[in-house]
């Protein structure tokens, strides 16, 4: 049988049970359609989200309608019918992981997007306790829950998961608190984001291994913002100039830049951003900071994104006379 079918069985026993008995005990409609009481939590969540006014009385445990209101049989299965449809459309289409917690930590819904995330079934989700999760201790995913449910403001954060079944995962992690009735409720959106951070990691480790490539160089290399400030540059380079790196990366190389090259220079680099060069070579002079100048080769190219758009200039400096000029 199709599970909204048997869904919809249970869920008119329960609107039954309540018509004609007033008040009923989650544990009992357990016992009588062979569930857990989970299972009941989760159908009377799913009355409450159709429309039914269901209410928890905590004096005697019981759930029961809102006073005065009129139950029709006739109209509620179809009724009820379009209400599940709609819900289960809504839940099921999305392609972001969506479960839902109680106060207690049980998980009372969940769509199929979090059980393929996660690899498993929708039906072992919702056996689950964040409480008694290893994976939600060891992330922050628990302290993260215990903040949302104790403050009401929403979360979002990544978090590096080994899931429950053995699932190694990064995801984005979006928690919200909302009220039913008297019971607090933790929604959880969840989104793989596992290839992401393998490209980050990638770029990540591309840039340590440029950086690595720059700083043994044996001759001076620098990066270059396009208007001409010094961001990255190795020590063969400082040697060169007189600058320590924390002097010189305040710097462009239009302030070290002896005046009479620095035309030709800035022409260049003009070429280079409009297109009709890729790179420049050329021999000129810069100036040092104990004011001596010096003589170097000069080397640029220019690094572009996949949009062919200019990121940056990269530098090769090599002094030509050990002789300085003051």
């Amino acid at each position: 049988m199709p599970r909204n079918t048997t869904k919809l069985n249970s869920l008119m026993f329960i609107l039954n049970q309540l018509d004609s008995h007033k008040r009923v005990i989650a544990s009992q409609l357990a016992e009588r359609l062979g569930v857990s009481d989970r299972t009941i939590y989760r159908y009377i969540i799913s009355l409450q989200d159709a429309g039914y006014p269901i209410y928890f009385d905590r004096t005697d445990i019981t759930y029961r309608f809102a006073d005065g209101y009129s139950f029709s049989k006739v109209d509620s299965k179809s009724e009820l019918r379009k209400a599940i449809d709609l819900q289960s459309r809504i839940f099921g289409a999305t392609k972001i992981g969506l479960l839902t917690y109680d106060s207690s930590g049980g998980c009372v819904e969940a769509n199929d997007a979090a059980a393929s995330l996660l690899s498993t079934s929708r039906e072992k989700l919702l056996k689950q306790n964040y409480f008694e999760l290893e994976s939600w201790k060891s992330s922050g995913l628990l302290l993260m829950a215990l903040e949302v449910m104790s403050t009401g403001n929403e979360r979002t954060s990544e978090f590096n998961v080994l899931t429950t079944f053995d699932k190694n995962v990064w995801i984005k992690c979006g928690m919200s608190q909302f009220k039913l009735n008297a019971g607090n409720y933790l929604l959880l959106s969840v989104q793989d984001i596992s290839e992401r951070k393998k490209l980050e990691f990638a770029l990540k480790e591309s840039e340590e291994r440029f950086k690595q490539i720059l700083e043994n160089a044996p001759i001076g290399m620098a990066v270059v913002s396009l208007n001409g400030k010094f961001m990255l540059v190795n020590q063969a380079l400082c040697e060169i100039v007189g600058y320590e790196k924390s002097e010189l990366e305040k710097l462009t190389f239009q302030d070290i830049t002896h005046p009479d090259d620095l035309s030709a220079d800035l022409e260049n680099v003009r070429k280079m951003l409009e297109g009709s060069i890729k790179t420049y070579s050329m021999k000129k002079r810069y100036i040092r900071k104990d004011r001596q100048m010096v003589c170097i080769q000069l080397s640029v190219s220019m690094a572009r994104n996949s949009f062919e758009i200019p990121q940056y200039f990269i530098s090769q400096i090599q002094e030509l006379v050990i002789h300085r000029i003051n």
